[in-house]
Formats: structure tokens, sequence, C-alpha cells
């Protein structure tokens, strides 16, 4: 094969390279809002994991809050006992 067919066999056709262009820049829009997508997916299950995380420390506060207040309940129920009311 001489030069010349070998060149015109390499030839794109510019409509064909277009369509290519299009589809390749539809495949990468489409790839993007993919991933676009995957990160809000992983941004709302970081935040759902804060919340419980969240609600966990709240819930050992509370625990540690009602430990404590309990012998000053105890305490102030005597001495209305003892005080009559």
């Amino acid at each position: 094969m001489s030069e010349k067919e070998e060149l015109e066999k390499e030839e794109v056709n510019p409509q064909t390279a277009e369509s290519g262009s299009e589809e390749s820049g539809e495949a990468s829009a489409d790839q993007s809002d993919d991933i676009q997508k995957q990160l809000e997916e992983e941004k709302d299950r970081y935040q759902d994991l804060r919340q419980e995380e969240l609600l966990f420390k709240m819930k050992d506060e509370l625990t540690a809050f009602m430990e404590k207040q309990r012998p000053i309940t105890e305490a102030i129920k005597q001495i209305q006992q003892v005080s009559g009311n």
C-alpha cells in the first residue's frame, strides 16, 4: 500500500469525528452526573453518621446528668418529708 493510500485510510470523516466527540462529551457528562450523584450520596451518608454520633453523645451526657441528679432528687424528697410537705 502506498503512502497516499495509507493517509487516505487514516483520514477521519468529519461527521464521524463530530458525532464521536459528541458521544464522548455525552458520556463525559453522564459520568460527571454519576460522580456528582455519588458525592451527594456520600455526603448524605456522612451527615447521617454524624447525626447518629451526636445522638449517642447526647444519650451519654443525659445518662451522666441523670446519675448526678438522682441523689439530689432523693435528698430533696427526704427534706420535704422531714419538713412535712
